[in-house]
């Protein structure tokens, strides 16, 4: 499905000149002056705390209307193109936990680098685009994916709800395939997602590669979607 969508991006971009995906300048993706608008806000820094795991978020961006409408032409309106862009912000956002990562190995120094997973996309979800942008954004961030997690039990859409009913909606929603447990045990874990709202979503994933045995989990998003008392800009 991407190889289509792609193939129909270069013929769109034959015919209609490409223009700056925020403000309409011709012949750039996204302008220089958006470019550095979107990025005044600096990255966000999270930290979610569940029963016997702390799991450290970083996101490149607060959630400002710029990085937010990138992220709803990326997902919903077949703008593939902006995977390069999206990515190249995701990769640097990332540098702060790589760091970390490399630096980590379990009691039987085996290595915990290069565990990278991306939230699972709901069936329903993957039915109605027909493709995963998340894991099309890590990759385009350069990441060696690794497929683990399923979603095993059918949720509402995330964006309808409020905060307390987010959180029960994806409780225990995620799990480990059982055949990947093994990769899993022992090892840092970075799970990568577009944007980070109340945390839910992350933080179930994160339960669920706990409950797999991973030694640590940490979080990479593009934006991060925060109350006062939440915020850290780097």
């Amino acid at each position: 499905m991407m190889k289509m969508r792609d193939a129909w991006g270069a013929l769109v971009d034959l015919v209609v000149p490409r223009a700056c995906a925020l403000c309409g300048e011709l012949d750039v993706l996204v302008c220089k002056p958006c470019d550095l608008r979107m990025r005044e806000s600096g990255g966000v820094q999270r930290r979610l705390t569940l029963p016997g795991i702390s799991v450290p978020v970083h996101s490149a961006l607060e959630a400002g209307p710029e990085i937010l409408r990138l992220i709803t032409l990326f997902k919903d309106t077949g703008r593939s193109d902006l995977a390069p862009y999206l990515g190249g912000v995701l990769r640097e956002a990332s540098a702060t936990h790589k760091a970390f990562a490399q630096r980590q190995t379990n009691a039987e120094g085996r290595s915990a680098v290069g565990m990278v997973v991306t939230v699972p996309q709901s069936p329903r979800a993957y039915r109605r685009r027909g493709w995963d942008p998340a894991q099309t954004l890590a990759r385009a961030a350069g990441f060696s994916l690794v497929k683990a997690l399923e979603v095993e039990t059918r949720q509402a859409d995330q964006t309808t709800l409020n905060r307390d009913a987010r959180w029960r909606n994806v409780s225990h929603t995620v799990r480990v395939y059982p055949d990947r447990v093994d990769i899993i045990r022992g090892r840092t874990v970075t799970i990568v997602d577009d944007v980070i709202t109340t945390g839910a979503t992350m933080a179930e994933v994160a339960r669920a590669l706990s409950v797999a045995g991973a030694r640590s989990v940490q979080g990479v998003t593009l934006a991060s979607v925060v109350r006062p008392s939440q915020q850290t800009h780097r």
